[in-house]
């Protein structure tokens, strides 16, 4: 055991996938664990704690302890789902059972070696894109096949429970992997953004795309993420390019053309002060190759 994990008494008691019907709904009023859900293929639309959203494939939610939640498939597309349970503080002296408390009415049943945790940055819902945590979709495919296929055991429950609550914690943490449940517009701002890094991207482009004024979409930013547009815009492009760096023999101008920074001295600069460290030296530190 970590005795500096965020949750030391972490587990996991339940993982699986799930195909929706065409425009399947369905819910639980409360859900005792901290839930990761993240979306394979197709779309729909999610409400958590009363506050709703479009769900598409590669997005992902890390939800809070004792929390609603209603699903509702597309009929065209509907959503392919897998779903984690974690209980943040299982007591280390009860076996774990796995299940989790799913209530459609009335009071959530007692289950006292059962707790939440304080976790850093984790106080409300979570959203993000799996692509944008290295390894989470991993993680958490062999969380399912471990679960389904019957091989449960204490000590594998409690490191994965461990290793998805770091994972989460780290996400929180760092700039443009995750944030709180955002509105529509600005996730809409997001995608187009992140479909264009190659490309000039201007304020007023972002807010064209969601239908906005550039004032609006600053603001929205600003709100949510706690920085301008721009500046998101720079720390996707930068993230993009440590991929190219650590998975590619691209020359570190290609690498910036592709981010859409065409200025090779411009880029080398600015990838040192959003990184700390020069793009070759990230190479040499990051390569699989």
């Amino acid at each position: 055991m970590n005795p500096d994990s965020p949750a030391p008494n972490a587990v996991v008691l339940l993982a699986n996938y799930k195909a929706c019907p065409s425009g399947w709904e369905g819910g639980s009023t409360w859900v005792g664990s901290r839930m990761l859900l993240w979306c394979l293929s197709g779309t729909g639309r999610m409400t958590v704690n009363g506050t709703a959203q479009a769900f598409g494939a590669g997005d992902f939610l890390f939800i809070p302890w004792g929390h609603s939640i209603h699903y509702r498939a597309s009929r065209k597309a509907p959503f392919f789902l897998g779903g984690l349970h974690v209980v943040p503080d299982h007591d280390p002296a009860v076996p774990p059972e796995f299940y989790i408390v799913h209530v459609r009415g009335g009071e959530p049943s007692e289950r006292p070696e059962r707790r939440d945790a304080r976790l850093p940055g984790l106080e409300r819902t979570l959203a993000g894109r799996l692509e944008d945590v290295p390894g989470l979709e991993g993680l958490a495919d062999y969380a399912v096949k471990w679960y389904v296929g019957r091989r449960r055991t204490e000590e594998v429950a409690r490191s994965l429970g461990r290793l998805v609550v770091a994972e989460m914690v780290a996400a929180a943490r760092t700039p443009g992997a995750a944030s709180v449940m955002l509105p529509a517009r600005l996730r809409e701002m997001m995608a187009f953004a992140r479909a264009r890094l190659h490309r000039r991207i201007a304020v007023d482009q972002l807010a064209a795309a969601c239908g906005a004024s550039a004032a609006t979409a600053s603001r929205l930013f600003k709100r949510h993420l706690r920085m301008s547009p721009i500046t998101w815009v720079i720390r996707q492009r930068i993230a993009k390019a440590g991929e190219l760096l650590s998975t590619t023999l691209l020359p570190v101008s290609e690498v910036g053309a592709r981010v859409g920074v065409d200025d090779a001295f411009y880029f080398s600069k600015l990838f040192k002060k959003v990184t700390g460290t020069t793009a070759t030296e990230y190479r040499r530190r990051n390569s699989l190759l």
